[in-house]
């Protein structure tokens, strides 16, 4: 599956490049190559100590990718002009990856994706193909997100998870997919998603015992914080940062720790700190991204400046990393860049050029962050987690089905054994039992039945007597507002209050959307409530059409969704839930899942919420499974024939 899968990315991305004259040429030259079967046989493919000197060529070369980039094609010309000789596909694919990267930090995007295009037809024959190809992904949309072309870059870095997250879950990439992709929604001002896979990020980490990842993690983690001006958090995931890169191991970390406490002195308006801190980021030299080392700490620099009221020093500032961003492609963060210089020649009285810059940046806003972008964008994160839950739905009923099995197997095992032994008489246990059984599902249908007209008898004595008697008083006090005191004022609002509680007690009890609507409406009346009324954000989807129910059937499914739900609010102190319902082969298929404590299932006991749900599942025939561990939450899957 993954080699059809690398197969067909290798095709597709030969046909979108290789319009490219350049790339068609050395694409063909390759063709040629691989045809040549003796030549094959003559050099075999290489194992990883056979090209260890392409590799240390590689490594030099990439520590000058960013500040001598010619010194950096120097080496990987080298590596590549060897990994040719030998015919070494894997050094050959890292090469044109390598140079892609050169390419993207002068700025070529065109040459960058030309070098990429040539790597796609070498990873099928290298021997860590499967790792180059989700690094090709990543550094791909990492040249689109260079750009600021945030879609593209989304559906490279979801392209990249989507693999990694079924076939390949201990790629070192993983991590920077995480991150990257978090980059995109920061971006895209969707900071809960951004912090959703930032966390993925940080817990995989923290598994796979992975510090370099960490860094930026924790920045991207303060950045948001920033944004939401709560700087004690902020604080908090700076001091991480440091403290995962203590030793200064990597200068791109340090660099972008600085900026982002550039960025929060300028928040706190304190522009003095911000000026010493991004002075400090820029001392740490160029040798590492051009955007951690220049664009990013001199637009905020000039923004210090500007606030410091050094209008020249800071318009010089500015316009002197505009100039390099434009020259090498950098896009992000331009917008606000161009904001600061705006109101920097308004200060200055200079309109002509102000109004070229309001201009420039109105352009600029539209092309980032428009509707359709942002839509697309979501869209790709909606199918993402559609796959990834199908996938996660797929492992649960098949773990469900091998029970089954078992179960029929062992079924099967106990008859045989049972006629062998007692012939006539086990079969007369066997069907005595069978009866026995039919006879409990008709109790508990019957129990149910009673608990349902119970229900409904308390909701309208509640609603129409207590309800009633209240909504009297709550009136006679309402008449006499004006006269009351701040005691019975109090107790008026306490009224009010009671009167909401009761009546949505009622509703709970007998809800009336279970009657007039169908199964998924009455559930998308209750998940409003539910985000209305409490703390916990509960989303419900429909994976497919739901058929018509009869009324018993939906009302008992209604149930078990709101008894689970009830559970989570009481006791898993979560913050989201979903709802997930599908139809498929004739069973109705309901997950539930949500981010709460967790529990083991070992060890606690069932309480009366629970056995309710078991009870009423046992009465539709239907079969639960219950997968939760502490501190990771719970998911809940059931499946009732229909």
């Amino acid at each position: 599956m993954r080699n059809i899968y690398i197969t067909i990315l290798t095709c597709v991305f030969t046909i979108l490049f290789l319009n490219i004259a350049n790339a068609q040429t050395q694409y063909m030259s390759l063709i040629k190559l691989l045809s040549n079967r003796d030549n094959l046989r003559i050099h075999p493919f290489k194992s990883q100590s056979d090209y260890s000197p392409i590799m240390h060529l590689l490594k030099k070369g990439k520590s000058y990718i960013w500040n001598q980039p010619e010194i950096a094609n120097y080496w990987i010309d080298s590596a590549f002009n060897i990994s040719k000789k030998e015919v070494n596909f894997q050094g050959l694919a890292e090469s044109e990856i390598t140079r892609g990267l050169i390419a993207m930090g002068q700025g070529d995007f065109k040459k960058s994706f030309t070098y990429y295009a040539r790597a796609y037809g070498y990873i099928p024959y290298a021997d860590s193909k499967e790792q180059l190809l989700t690094g090709l992904h990543i550094n791909i949309g990492a040249t689109y997100l260079y750009q600021a072309e945030y879609e593209k870059a989304a559906r490279y870095y979801y392209l990249a998870l989507q693999y990694m997250n079924n076939y390949r879950q201990n790629d070192i990439n993983l991590l920077m997919a995480y991150n990257n992709i978090a980059d995109v929604f920061i971006k895209m001002k969707q900071y809960d998603k951004a912090s959703d896979y930032l966390n993925q990020g940080e817990i995989l980490a923290f598994k796979k015992k992975d510090n370099y990842i960490l860094p930026y993690i924790y920045v991207n983690k303060a950045e948001i914080e920033i944004i939401k001006k709560n700087y004690d958090a902020a604080n908090v995931f700076l001091k991480k940062s440091s403290d995962y890169n203590e030793n200064e191991t990597s200068k791109e970390a340090v660099q972008g720790l600085l900026i982002c406490k550039g960025r929060m002195m300028l928040q706190l308006n304190q522009p003095e700190e911000a000026v010493q801190l991004l002075t400090k980021a820029i001392s740490f030299g160029s040798d590492s991204n051009p955007y951690y080392a220049f664009v990013a700490p001199y637009y905020l620099l000039g923004e210090a400046l500007f606030r410091m009221g050094s209008f020249k020093e800071a318009e010089s500032v500015l316009t002197m990393a505009l100039h390099k961003a434009n020259g090498i492609g950098i896009r992000e963060e331009k917008l606000n860049a161009l904001l600061v210089l705006g109101d920097i020649y308004k200060a200055l009285g200079v309109k002509k050029q102000e109004l070229e810059i309001r201009r420039e940046i109105i352009v600029l806003q539209d092309q980032l962050l428009n509707k359709e972008k942002v839509e697309a964008i979501n869209q790709l994160e909606v199918k993402y987690r559609t796959a990834q839950k199908d996938k996660e739905i797929t492992e649960k009923k098949l773990l469900i089905t091998e029970q089954k099995r078992k179960i029929e197997k062992n079924q099967i095992w106990i008859t045989i054994t049972l006629m062998g032994l007692v012939g006539l008489i086990g079969i007369g246990i066997v069907k005595n039992q069978s009866n026995k059984q039919k006879g409990k599902i008709v109790l508990l249908q019957a129990m149910i039945e009673g608990e349902e007209k119970e229900r409904t008898r308390i909701a309208q004595e509640l609603h129409d007597g207590i309800g009633g008697q209240l909504a009297a008083i709550q009136m006679h006090c309402s008449a006499q507002e004006n006269r009351l005191d701040t005691d019975l004022t109090n107790i008026l609002q306490m009224l009010k209050q009671a009167s909401k509680e009761i009546r949505e007690t009622a509703h709970n009890l007998m809800p009336e959307a279970i009657k007039q609507f169908s199964l998924e409406e009455a559930l998308f009346l209750y998940c409003q409530n539910i985000n209305k009324s409490n703390n916990l954000k509960l989303q419900l989807q429909i994976l497919t059409p739901i058929p018509i129910l009869p009324p018993q059937q939906r009302l008992n499914i209604y149930r078990i969704a709101q008894e689970t739900i009830q559970n989570i609010i009481k006791h898993a102190h979560a913050k989201n839930a979903i709802i997930q319902i599908s139809h498929q082969h004739k069973k109705l298929n309901l997950a539930l899942e949500d981010d709460g404590r967790g529990f083991n299932i070992n060890e606690t006991k069932k309480g009366l919420g629970l056995n309710n749900i078991e009870v009423r599942i046992k009465t539709l025939n239907g079969i639960l499974a219950i997968d939760s561990q502490k501190g990771k939450g719970t998911t809940i899957n059931i499946e009732i024939p229909i």
